[in-house]
């Protein structure tokens, strides 16, 4: 069984390789640890160091790639906020500096699809990446994500959904109505902002395919009825599961998880886990692994 301890080590770990990888924008790396601190302080540990061979060398000169992997080793130790935030440092030094292997690399759109799928769409490396690892709840909290994503329009989506659907069997639930899950409301005239919230959590409750084309049909007619706006407000992340309601017990709006508001006060991503999942790569990986986490 999968431990507190497991998520918090595998958040850590998805952050390092975020930090390693060619791909991540050192703003989104800095904001997102900036976030991460006030949001999770447990991640975290206080600086320390065993002697001067682990230690932070605040002098450029001294920089190399031989430093860098060895600042990564320790960080992995001793995940403080200092290690971390001197990695970032030294990492956009190098690619200031155009040091091979800190250079983001062109995109690769000819991957191999799945049979069956539309061979002009291109999974996001964060499908492509948890697909791969075949854990489940990862995955699915990663396909309501792409319903973040403003840059992806309704066929995108039910790209996403095919194709991630013919690569993992077992990926939806048949379709259930109950205290969380409630039905679907057919009469657009009632599909509003609120509404769509509630939907995305019924979904994180029941994760039906009929569920999802319902939140991508809801999202599109939200982006025609305000196209200022890009997209719904952001999902509630990790909607709990709660234990089954005495029968005949009528169901309430579901209770929104305690967590970071959107400026427009309600309950979603904080700003840098949006700004993270729309940079996309290893950085939004983070966020993806840290809100599977929290279900």
């Amino acid at each position: 069984m999968t431990t507190e301890n497991d998520h918090l080590l595998e958040v850590r770990k998805s952050f390092l390789d975020a930090i390693k990888s060619t791909e991540s924008d050192t703003t989104a790396l800095q904001d997102l640890l900036e976030d991460l601190e006030s949001s999770n302080p447990v991640l975290f540990a206080p600086y320390a160091t065993k002697d001067e061979a682990d230690a932070i060398d605040s002098a450029p000169l001294r920089w190399n790639v031989q430093y860098f992997s060895k600042q990564i080793w320790h960080a992995r130790r001793n995940f403080s906020r200092e290690r971390l935030e001197h990695l970032i440092r030294v990492r956009e030094l190098f690619r200031q500096d155009g040091r091979r292997g800190f250079m983001p690399k062109p995109q690769n759109t000819s991957d191999d699809m799945p049979p069956g799928t539309d061979t002009s769409y291109t999974p996001s490396s964060n499908l492509r990446k948890f697909v791969e690892e075949g854990d489940l709840s990862t995955l699915q909290t990663a396909l309501i994500v792409e319903l973040e994503n403003s840059r992806l329009d309704a066929l995108d989506l039910r790209n996403a959904m095919a194709w991630t659907k013919a690569s993992v069997p077992g990926l939806f639930e048949p379709y259930a109505e109950k205290a969380f899950a409630r039905g679907i409301e057919r009469d657009r005239t009632q599909w509003t902002q609120e509404y769509y919230g509630t939907q995305v959590v019924f979904l994180d409750t029941n994760f039906a395919e009929e569920r999802f084309l319902h939140l991508i049909e809801v999202r599109e007619h939200l982006r025609q009825q305000a196209p200022v706006k890009a997209a719904p407000p952001a999902r509630p992340a990790a909607a709990p599961r709660p234990a089954p309601r005495p029968s005949g017990a009528q169901a309430r709006a579901p209770q929104q998880p305690h967590r970071t508001s959107t400026p427009t006060g309600q309950p979603g991503l904080s700003p840098a886990m949006r700004a993270a999942l729309l940079v996309g790569g290893a950085v939004a990986i983070v966020v993806i692994v840290l809100l599977a986490m929290r279900k």
